[in-house]
């Protein structure tokens, strides 16, 4: 039974899927056979999603597990006994049970939802072949919608993508469930002070799993309880992504420790890994395909290779600060957050950026973003964020930002910063944008709105607070 606790839970994480659910509910309105793949990571909600769309509607849901064939066998036959209100024989095929699934199916309108259907695959080859044959023959003329669903997306397209698969070309509806929005993610957190929400979704992003983990008062006690103490439940949850994204991903892992560890160009990954350079881009391009690992694009004439940069959270979490404590894990864990501040906070401040670029992607009119690197009075440096966006006359602008998560308010030393780094490039007429997660001093924000520079907060990045227009 559920509490009220989990319940509230449900509603958040339903409070943010408006969108998938007026997809699937177009499509379910329409005449005729439809189908749907459902894509996402492992704990962003999809199941969540998929019964809240099947709520009121005749529906069959079977939900597959990773243990045996007999196991899934047998959740073939308790689901469709209960939806019979008689108990099936123990039938021994596939095959069998999808003929008792027509037959529910051609009686009247039914939603067929499979989830987990990679684990259906493991342990019954057969199983593509079988749902082929039942779209086909069996619900071909009837108003049966029928879902798939699976974490494992790669398993998942190459199975309906693939020409040479039997599903190829039967589910051309495609729906993806992403992380929540950091606006909706604060309401897992009551009282928890914002900054440290912001470090919480820095840290886990929108994936309500983990985000319902992180139930501590400060990020703090949350870092202390899930990764550090002897119970702690999320110290593997990097890799344990990399592992379900992608078979045989031991040579992605270590692809992903050496961008943590300072190689972002894929020369000097395939040399740190002993690889030759088409087998090192192959793999950072599933890495890239599976969205744990982004690429940096070089702007304003910066060096023309690109770097790479982890792009999932609690991935870029565990190389960069879990692996790194281990080292002091075997004794006392006292005093232990006090050791990993350091990388923490270098962690934190790379995530900000990410935020702060997704955050203008979702907002503006953005035709170009990526990142400046070079020299600087002979000093090597960067600018955060450089962004070619539409002004408000439609007039391409240059807008450079620099991103800081620091626990005092932003003053003009960081504008003067930006503006001399700029000073060298030629760019015309640049718009400034500075984002601070602790606001600013009162003297910047009286100039910044006398000279057109954008400032934004948390507010605004949590949807508090309207973002400032650009021209």
């Amino acid at each position: 039974m559920k509490n009220i606790y989990s319940d509230m839970i449900e509603r958040i994480m339903i409070a943010g899927r408006e969108t998938e659910l007026s997809y699937l509910e177009e499509l379910y309105s329409k005449k005729g056979l439809q189908t749907c793949s459902i894509l996402g990571r492992r704990g962003v909600g999809k199941s969540t999603v998929i019964e809240e769309f099947c709520r009121g509607k005749r529906h069959i849901y079977l939900q597959f597990v990773e243990y045996s064939r007999p196991d899934n066998i047998m959740i073939l036959n308790l689901v469709l006994s209960r939806f019979l209100h008689r108990n099936l024989p123990q039938y021994r095929t596939l095959t069998e049970y999808f003929e008792v699934i027509s037959e529910i199916c051609n009686e009247e309108k039914t939603v067929l939802v499979i989830d987990e259907f990679p684990y259906l695959l493991e342990w019954m080859p057969e199983a593509a072949s079988v749902v082929q044959r039942f779209l086909d023959r069996s619900v071909k003329h009837t108003d049966t919608m029928v879902i798939i669903c699976g974490s494992a997306a790669t398993v998942m397209r190459k199975e309906t993508e693939g020409p040479s698969r039997p599903l190829y070309g039967r589910f051309r509806n495609c729906l993806v469930v992403r992380p929540l929005d950091i606006g909706v993610c604060t309401a897992f957190h009551g009282d928890m002070p914002l900054r440290d929400q912001a470090s919480v979704f820095l840290t886990v992003g929108g994936i309500p799993r983990y985000q319902e983990k992180m139930d501590r008062g400060t990020y703090e006690e949350c870092i202390m309880t899930r990764y550090v103490l002897e119970a702690a439940d999320m110290a593997e949850a990097g890799p344990e992504f990399i592992r379900n994204e992608i078979e045989n991903a031991k040579m992605h892992i270590a692809a992903v420790s050496c961008i943590c560890s300072g190689s972002v160009r894929q020369k000097e990954i395939a040399e740190k890994l002993g690889i030759d350079s088409s087998y090192c881009k192959k793999i950072l391009d599933q890495l890239e395909e599976t969205e744990i690992i982004g690429r940096q694009n070089p702007m304003l004439n910066a060096p023309k290779k690109p770097t790479y940069y982890i792009r999932d959270g609690i991935v870029a979490f565990h190389f960069s600060v879990v692996v790194r404590m281990q080292p002091v894990m075997s004794g006392s864990r006292e005093g232990t957050y006090g050791l990993m501040k350091h990388d923490i906070d270098s962690f934190l401040g790379l995530r900000f950026e990410i935020l702060c670029r997704d955050f203008l992607l979702q907002r503006y009119p953005v035709k170009e973003i990526g990142k400046w690197w070079g020299l600087v009075d002979s000093e090597y440096t960067d600018i955060d964020i450089v962004a070619k966006v539409l002004d408000g006359n439609g007039l391409m602008r240059n807008v450079l930002c620099e991103c800081k998560y620091s626990t005092r308010p932003m003053g003009f030393g960081v504008l003067n910063t930006l503006q001399r780094r700029t000073e060298g490039l030629k760019v015309d007429d640049p718009i400034y944008a500075l984002f601070s997660s602790d606001g600013f001093e009162g003297d910047l924000e009286e100039y910044a709105s006398d000279n057109g520079i954008l400032l934004f907060d948390l507010g605004t990045l949590f949807g508090r607070k309207e973002p400032p227009s650009i021209g």
